[in-house]
């Protein structure tokens, strides 16, 4: 179990690293202003364009996915 545990937290940190990665670059990279909420010292939550939640919905599906299948296998293939 705790191998398990290991071994999901592990797969789930790298997948999910490379995800942020990429949401990151998506900020970096985005040219059109966003709707802000301030939330405390000077520090905002900005707010992106339909479009760009459905970009980060898909990718974060998809990464979603990859940790899941990549997890299962490992368990299935290798831990059972």
């Amino acid at each position: 179990m705790k191998l398990q545990f290991l071994i999901i937290t592990l797969i789930t940190f790298t997948i999910f690293f490379i995800e942020a990665l990429i949401h990151y670059n998506f900020g970096i990279n985005s040219e059109k202003s966003h709707k802000t909420i301030q939330l405390w010292n000077g520090y905002y939550l900005h707010i992106p364009s339909i479009l760009e939640a459905a970009h980060i919905s898909l990718i974060v599906f998809i990464f979603a996915s990859i940790t899941g299948y990549i997890s299962a296998y490992i368990i299935h293939h290798h831990l059972d």
